[in-house]
């Protein structure tokens, strides 16, 4: 069946899944693992017009840790249970957080040091970080305007002597 193709649709497989491999997209999701899966498979089919045993080889090892890769993912989501509160405070903190990475022993007190080492190892984490203190300022911001509209209304105004 493979070798009804064109020539062209192995090409243009061959640089999909080597584009796919170059880290075009980083993570520790399932999307990053299929990626991974389908780089490999599409340079593994692209190898059926060129065979190469080495080449193919390499892409079988990288299927397989794909595989792994996502079995492991439905192994961490799937032992995952939260309370309610705990649920409550992830959302609140981090909003749409995924399962392994709300683990609850990763909700826990760090120092800015810390904080900057590893948000600089995993940009997830940044991300969510980043997100969770601007959602975090902008709720302290508006309820600050708030209590001043309500101070100005009632006759006290802050900035006047």
């Amino acid at each position: 069946m493979l070798s009804t193709l064109p020539p062209w649709v192995f090409d243009w497989s061959g640089h999909l899944g080597v584009a796919l491999q170059a880290g075009v997209i980083r993570g520790s999701n399932y999307i990053y693992a299929l990626l991974n899966l389908l780089a490999a498979s599409f340079v593994l089919i692209s190898l059926s017009a060129a065979f190469n045993l080495s080449s193919a080889l390499i892409q079988v090892f990288w299927i397989a840790i794909s595989l792994g890769g996502l079995a492991r993912l439905i192994w961490l989501n799937s032992g995952l249970r939260f309370s309610p509160e705990d649920k409550a405070l992830i959302t609140q903190v981090f909003g749409p957080m995924p399962k392994p990475l709300a683990r609850p022993a990763r909700l826990f007190t760090i120092t800015g040091g810390a904080l900057n080492r590893l948000i600089r190892r995993y940009r997830d984490l940044r991300l969510l970080v980043e997100n969770a203190m601007s959602r975090d300022t902008r709720a302290k911001l508006v309820a600050a305007n708030q209590r001043l509209s309500t101070a100005r209304k009632g006759g006290f105004d802050d900035h006047e002597p």
